[in-house]
């Protein structure tokens, strides 16, 4: 997906495409998008076990586009910062004409779990809502694989590549994406805490934990 964002004070939400919720076996290819979000404020910090609030729109055309679809969910962050939403539930999902013309998906976040929205995202919705296009019934799976720039053998969480099962993992991209900078070799989880240098070496959202 292309990724076009702007960040309010207070608040910085990263959202995962997780596609399509529609494997081999099943008779009909299920109306439902799954997106995953971690939710943290202004400093970085988690947000946890908070309800929040999140507008989701698909807009039809090039930017600014047509509003095709909106749905507003209150979800509630887990331990980790992390909401997992499955956009389709309302009515005027199944009618958009995902095959005529190019399709955004936008989100807005408000930390406080209304609807004062103060971070957007904006994202192009590339090949796979596209099972969807005149309602085929063939399914659709897939995997994320992500970049390994620092080769540390942990991908970048925040750059995930969608490939068909059939694909094979391109190369410089691993199935592993838990790392929490993927420009440093020596931060990925696992890796050993250097007491006092102020960074979280092991991805575990804290920093000089064993000093």
């Amino acid at each position: 997906m292309q990724n076009h964002s702007s960040r309010m004070q207070g608040i910085l939400v990263s959202l995962v495409f997780s596609g399509i919720l529609a494997c081999p076996g099943f008779a009909q290819v299920p109306q439902k998008l799954s997106y995953q979000a971690v939710i943290r404020d202004a400093l970085g910090a988690l947000i946890t076990n908070t309800q929040v609030g999140i507008r989701i729109s698909i807009i039809r055309g090039p930017l600014p586009g047509t509003l095709a679809y909106q749905e507003i969910q209150t979800p509630v962050t887990n331990e980790n910062g992390l909401v997992t939403l499955e956009i389709g539930g309302e009515n005027g999902f199944d009618a958009i004409s995902w095959g005529s013309e190019v399709h955004y998906i936008k989100t807005e976040t408000d930390p406080d779990g209304g609807t004062n929205y103060t971070i957007s995202s904006i994202s192009q919705m590339l090949s796979v809502p596209y099972a969807f296009f005149a309602g085929k019934a063939q399914a659709i799976c897939g995997r994320f694989c992500y970049p390994d720039k620092d080769g540390d053998g942990s991908g970048d969480a925040y750059s995930p590549l969608w490939i068909p099962e059939d694909i094979n993992v391109p190369t410089g991209f691993i199935l592993n994406g838990e790392d929490c900078n993927d420009l440093d070799p020596s931060v990925h989880p696992g890796a050993t805490e250097i007491c006092g240098d102020g960074i979280d070496q092991d991805c575990d959202e804290l920093v000089d934990e064993t000093c």
